[in-house]
């Protein structure tokens, strides 16, 4: 019964997908600059929107942002969860809402507790999943610094 269940959630994800990458796609990215960046002192991010579409995402039981991904299914992005942490800032920083900053350290957290220390102290994120970049496999794991957050 859960694979058939699966089966057919995957459909209806991809028929959601195609129509929104054929009917619906268009090129504005709502970001905007956000003039408060820039001091060491400042929490403030470079880049800042009410408006994104989080329509990859799914949240795990805790709070922590998973992608979707065609080939690979439902994963963790480190760069992806970084991203949704940096926006949960920006919504503290400017409406002073508690779910927003609670939701920022949670992402802080998993980052916190997912890092890598390398033999040369270099710390690094890994994408625990195969996926297709262009004419590139890169194979579990590979870190999250040759990813993009989407």
């Amino acid at each position: 019964m859960t694979r058939i269940s699966d089966s057919v959630e995957s459909i209806c994800y991809a028929l959601r997908a195609l129509r929104s990458e054929v009917l619906q796609f268009h090129f504005d990215y709502p970001l905007e600059i956000d003039p408060n960046a820039g001091p060491k002192e400042s929490l403030h991010y470079y880049l800042y929107s009410e408006r994104l579409s989080w329509a990859i995402m799914t949240m795990d039981p805790t709070g922590v942002p998973r992608a979707r991904i065609r080939l690979a299914g439902v994963v963790y992005k480190p760069a992806y969860i970084a991203w949704w942490g940096l926006v949960q800032l920006g919504h503290f920083l400017r409406h002073h809402d508690q779910a927003s900053r609670e939701s920022f350290l949670k992402q802080v957290d998993w980052l916190e507790s997912h890092a890598v220390i390398r033999a040369d102290g270099s710390v690094v994120w890994t994408n625990n999943f195969d996926v297709l970049h262009g004419k590139t496999l890169l194979k579990s794991p590979w870190i999250s610094a040759y990813d993009r957050a989407w």
